[in-house]
């Protein structure tokens, strides 16, 4: 398996690794903040999370890969951002599956047309 191989396995579908998708998310911003729901955060757990998102979202059970996205719409810099939050807006992963599937579908489609 070559390199190219390798990389393409890590890519997971809600990740930041395309910068195409990080496009469209960013185009569909609005929609995204729209659907989202408020999580408000327990305080001893917070504690003793923070500075590690990725792991409170594993506790909490929702994919870790759309960190980027929880980031984004709150407005969050970095790991080093997440403390003292008394909520997080979280989307709602039934809609980044949905735009997902819109982007997937509009880049085949492109493609097709480029290959004509």
């Amino acid at each position: 398996m070559g390199l190219r191989e390798a990389y393409l396995g890590l890519m997971t579908d809600m990740g930041n690794q395309d910068a195409d998708w990080v496009h469209y998310v960013r185009d569909n911003y609005r929609m995204i903040v729209d659907t989202s729901r408020w999580m408000y955060l327990d305080k001893f757990k917070h504690n003793t999370m923070r500075h590690r998102i990725e792991d409170f979202l594993r506790d909490e059970f929702l994919d870790a890969d759309i960190t980027w996205i929880i980031f984004l719409i709150n407005q969050i810099g970095s790991n080093a951002d997440f403390i003292n939050l008394d909520r997080l807006l979280v989307p709602d992963m039934d809609v980044l599956k949905k735009l997902r599937q819109q982007f997937v579908s509009i880049r085949s489609n492109f493609k097709q047309v480029r290959q004509s």
